[in-house]
């Protein structure tokens, strides 16, 4: 199952959204053909909402599409480190890119 939430990190001078993030929690990693894609843990993706083109869509079928431009798939790795006296998992992390994606909607049938 998965978990996460949505926001929205700008807006542009008429207060309508520009860039979005959202998470996903994975509770298994994403794997294809036995090979691991993406750790199971939090998934960040990141992206700029493009008017232009959503604008440019409703002369099309597709006129409710919305459409994310310069998509980042980031996860998070701990680097600390875990000694018997001294555990520092969790406290370092570093956040690695591990995709890119453009997405809009399906056309409407």
């Amino acid at each position: 199952s998965q978990s996460g939430f949505w926001k929205v990190t700008a807006t542009d001078d008429a207060d309508t959204p520009s860039a979005v993030q959202w998470r996903l929690r994975l509770e298994q990693p994403l794997e294809a053909s036995g090979v691991g894609l993406v750790p199971a843990g939090d998934v960040y993706f990141s992206a700029k909402v493009d008017l232009d083109a959503f604008r440019d869509e409703a002369r099309s079928p597709a006129a409710d599409a919305l459409v994310l431009t310069e998509g980042r798939v980031t996860v998070k790795e701990d680097i600390g480190i875990n000694t018997g006296i001294f555990n520092a998992r969790g406290i370092l992390a570093e956040f690695k890119i591990v995709g890119d994606f453009e997405m809009r909607g399906a056309p409407n049938a």
